[in-house]
């Protein structure tokens, strides 16, 4: 996931000589089930102008023939459809 975003991040920012890292660590796993997790991890994002940025995000996790995918919960979109 870390890989993912870092990737979009120093591709977007690269235009404007600014490059990125990201690191993410899991916090808690709330599991329902064998094949449906809440997980709630930390990212933290540093710049190459020296700014750091950290949030957490609970992410919705599906197991789908022994391989775990983020989900979308539509709902967290709110007014957006």
């Amino acid at each position: 996931m870390g890989d993912l975003l870092s990737g979009y991040a120093n591709d977007y920012w690269a235009e404007q000589g600014v490059t990125s890292t990201m690191q993410v660590r899991e916090i808690s796993t709330v599991m329902n089930g064998d094949d449906r997790a809440k997980v709630t991890v930390e990212f933290t994002t540093t710049w190459s102008t020296g700014q750091e940025d950290t949030w957490q995000e609970t992410l919705s996790m599906v197991k789908t023939d022994g391989t775990w995918y983020i989900t979308l919960d539509w709902s967290d979109l709110g007014s957006l459809f």
